[in-house]
């Protein structure tokens, strides 16, 4: 079955999408949650296609098939970029403690690293 350019278009966004949140989720959450959001977030896609566009049970599958596919290769992408998302997010937290006061700075690098130290696991 062939789709439609403006569906395989909206598709693709959907998954760019997902792979979005799951990036986000996957910083935020220690790793194990994280998972379970992006399945949440993946499930929820899912579950507006089949409203949106009236998919068969046969299509959910399939789509459900697809989905879980490429979360491998979006867990895999964010593990090998993952090393560098983090330098960058702490070089602008030391250019921003850099703004600071001294008092601002600690507390600044305080709620930082409350923030991040569980998604460094």
């Amino acid at each position: 079955m062939k789709l439609p350019v403006a569906l395989r278009g909206s598709v693709l966004l959907a998954l760019v999408f997902v792979a979005g949140v799951a990036t986000g989720v996957f910083y935020e959450r220690p790793h194990d949650r994280a998972h379970q959001a992006v399945a949440t977030d993946a499930h929820g896609l899912l579950h507006g296609l089949a409203r949106d566009l009236d998919l068969t049970a046969a299509q959910q599958d399939t789509i459900d098939q697809i989905l879980v596919r490429h979360q491998r290769d979006v867990d895999s992408s964010w593990r090998a970029m993952q090393p560098r998302v983090h330098a960058a997010l702490d070089a602008a937290v030391e250019e921003i403690a850099g703004v600071l006061t001294p008092a601002q700075a600690a507390k600044f690098r305080t709620l930082m690293d409350g923030r991040h130290s569980e998604a460094r696991h």
